[in-house]
């Protein structure tokens, strides 16, 4: 076979893997069915192809290759639905129960210890098979698989990979979204074969250090941190190891995030192209043989040491295809080379295909690829080096940005020019990097005078994300875009790629791919009115929108302002809140979080906060809450009736909503309203039957009843089912609505 029909198998595999997206995210609950149906469609789609594509293709494959190209798209489907992890008849989930039961669980961890937000140690624990001891239970009981733990920090100080450790604790069941745009923590452990996780603590002491790669990894970290200090020290290690091999402080995390250079935090082709120049310098006096020999031992070793990587893996290969390619002194296509990178990838792991990681390492070297050289050819009137610096960034923005927005609904503003600004740096501080990391593995102290030459480097990079973050407008809510946008744009894209009519007028397909997306976005946002509720604690999260302006009334802890209320308004692509209502003191509660994410013109309490310059935000006004006080957004209108508890009326055209908090005590006297009220939410304590008659809501929304008449449409409010009003539908839940 040819160069061409070993892209069209290759092609079909990946794109059969990517077909199975249509079943949807978890893939653990599809029916065999669906699984068979997908197949068989392939199969039929590859054996109609044989026919048709030769009638207009002349010169190229026939009927067999088609119909061989369908069978093996057909074949990835049934890999990967045979490797998606599923929990065993004995897996450790299987005790999960409702209230939780105490549990002694041994095993040996299984990956690097890590602090995550609340400053405890986590870990995957592979569980002993008869590691298990139930409360209240003598004897042990037989079980499998692998658990997320978190033990407290002064516990997992010290704990290193292969450890056997004995823990007390109760299972949970890691919990899947109910918000749209928030965090999937349920998915993201399934597809890692972890369908249970505990918090606990240590019983005794773990096992002896066992030997491992993390050795070497924490002798390069400590030997960059020494001199450096924290968090330039870790950034450091960070750039050279990735992420996911140093314990990176989440505040630089965050703030690389924010600027669009996440990127650089992770072990990928840069760094392995580094590797590899470095080795052919190195090498060069020596034999083809001797510098394959030696090449192929460093990316070995990186990768070691990096760990199983999309990314890095995706980069070793390649690397290591180019060794090879100048060993035997032949060329090499570079779109060939990533395709069958691709392949050989996702036949080692099929579930690849649906990490964020490996798409976007692919469609960035896809877009240097075919773009950089065209980009740099439209900027022939700069300096052939200032042209490739900016060059390389805007073409690997442009193949990634739309997978960026569909993931995280929120475009880094300045991340072209930062990504520009910052590629200097990023090069000498890798390279010097690696340096400082291979004179650590001989001479520590060496390792650390190098990584300190590095300081003003480091200070220079995170003053550029800093300087760029603190700019209005940094990061912007965009918004849901779908997935029919999403190949929409790609097609654009792609058109532009590969049909020399489009090349000539690019601007015509940009522009409809701007208009597919951002007109139904803007539309939305311009005209619409909606009420959210989010249920959580304290208080439930009440998020009005009124035709482009939005407020919030929450009193949300750190947890909730983190992963429920920021993602929910990016989401909804609100970049701004007018005004905001916090019942309590903003800055003892999650509001800090909120107000350092998104705008928030003006913050409304019934505490007023701290005047201190360490924790008050700045440029944002604060007010009193007062009895009889009118807010109003556009159509709607928010009175207070009561700060202590808080009741709030709602009017939004001819709709009025009540809200009362009841969580810490009834309220003794509620002001009757002088209309009717349309929908009563009741929140804390159940509604009293009283209230009902007393108001006679058409709907009453609460966590839990006493007893509601029959004329009244009751929802009952729980974490897994949020609601939203519309004045076309009325109340539903979000589910329905979205």
């Amino acid at each position: 076979m040819n160069g061409t029909s070993w892209a069209i198998l290759c092609g079909a595999y990946i794109l059969g893997l990517f077909s199975t997206g249509i079943l949807g995210t978890d893939l653990r609950d599809i029916p065999w069915q669906q699984w068979g149906g997908l197949a068989a469609g392939w199969t039929i789609l590859g054996l109609l192809a044989g026919f048709i594509v030769p009638r207009f293709w002349r010169v190229g494959p026939r009927l067999p290759l088609w119909l061989a190209a369908g069978i093996v798209a057909a074949l990835a489907v049934v890999s990967l639905q045979w490797r998606v992890p599923q929990p065993g008849e004995n897996d450790i989930s299987r005790l999960v129960t409702t209230p939780p039961t105490a549990v002694e669980v041994s095993g040996t961890i299984a990956e690097v210890p890590t602090l995550n937000r609340k400053q405890k140690v986590r870990f995957t624990l592979e569980c002993d098979p008869a590691g298990i001891r139930v409360a209240a239970r003598a004897n042990n009981r037989i079980v499998t698989g692998k658990l997320y733990v978190t033990v407290p920090l002064l516990q997992g100080t010290g704990l290193v990979p292969g450890h056997r450790i004995r823990l007390r604790g109760q299972l949970y069941q890691p919990q899947a979204p109910t918000l749209p745009g928030a965090f999937d923590f349920q998915t993201f452990l399934a597809r890692r074969g972890v369908f249970a996780g505990m918090a606990g603590e240590l019983l005794g002491e773990p096992s002896r250090t066992p030997w491992g790669w993390w050795q070497i990894r924490r002798r390069i970290v400590r030997s960059q941190v020494r001199w450096l200090g924290s968090p330039r020290g870790q950034l450091l290690s960070s750039m050279v190891l990735g992420r996911a091999a140093v314990d990176l402080p989440f505040d630089i995390q965050d703030e690389f995030s924010r600027a669009g250079l996440s990127h650089v935090l992770a072990a990928s082709g840069f760094q392995v192209s580094l590797l590899v120049g470095v080795a052919l310098a190195l090498t060069r006096k020596l034999g083809a043989k001797s510098r394959l020999i030696s090449g192929l031992a460093m990316l070995f070793f990186y990768v070691a040491l990096t760990g199983i990587q999309p990314s890095v893996m995706r980069a070793a290969l390649m690397g290591a295809a180019v060794l090879a390619a100048l060993t035997a002194d032949r060329k090499l296509k570079p779109l060939g080379l990533l395709l069958a990178a691709a392949t050989v990838l996702l036949l080692l792991n099929p579930l690849w295909v649906w990490d964020l990681g490996f798409q976007l390492s692919f469609l960035a070297t896809l877009g240097l690829i075919v773009s950089a050289t065209a980009i740099t050819q439209r900027l022939d009137w700069l300096p052939p080096t200032i042209a490739g610096a900016i060059a390389v960034p805007v073409a690997a923005s442009l193949w990634t940005l739309p997978l960026l927005i569909y993931a995280f609904s929120t475009i880094a503003t300045y991340s072209l020019i930062v990504n520009v600004l910052a590629t200097p740096l990023i090069a000498l501080l890798s390279l010097g990097g690696m340096v400082s990391a291979a004179a650590a593995l001989a001479f520590p102290p060496a390792g650390s005078a190098i990584a300190w030459l590095l300081d003003y480097p480091l200070r220079g990079l995170i003053a550029i994300v800093e300087i760029f973050n603190r700019l209005p407008g940094s990061a912007w809510a965009v918004g849901t875009i779908t997935l029919g946008q999403l190949l929409f744009v790609y097609g654009a894209i792609v058109g532009i790629w590969l049909l020399p009519a489009l090349q000539k007028r690019w601007l015509l397909p940009i522009l409809a791919a701007l208009t597919a997306v951002l007109l139904p976005l803007g539309y939305q946002h311009f005209t619409g009115v909606q009420v959210a509720i989010l249920p959580e604690r304290p208080l439930p999260v009440l998020l009005l929108r009124d035709k482009g302006k939005a407020v919030a009334i929450a009193n949300p802890d750190e947890d909730s302002a983190r992963y429920t209320l920021i993602p929910f308004l990016r989401d909804r692509g609100i970049n701004r809140l007018d005004f905001a209502i916090a019942p309590v003191n903003p800055l003892k509660s999650g509001w800090k979080e909120v107000i350092s994410n998104l705008k928030v013109n003006k913050l409304l309490s019934s505490v007023e906060p701290a005047k201190t310059p360490a924790d008050e935000p700045q440029n944002i006004t604060y007010q009193p809450l007062k009895i009889g006080q009118t807010e109003r957004i556009g159509t709607t209108a928010i009175q207070i009736l009561s700060v202590q508890p808080p009741v709030l009326q709602l009017q939004i055209g001819a709709q009025k909503m009540l809200f009362v908090d009841a969580s810490l005590a009834i309220p003794s006297k509620i002001a009757p309203p002088t209309s009717p009220i349309e929908t009563l939410l009741w929140w804390g304590k159940p509604l009293p039957t009283e209230v009902l008659k007393q108001f006679k809501p058409k709907v009453a929304i609460a966590p839990s009843f006493a007893t509601v008449p029959p004329n009244v449409q009751r929802y009952t409010l729980t974490r897994d089912n949020p609601l939203q009003w519309t004045p076309q539908k009325g109340w539903q839940t979000l589910s329905e609505q979205d």
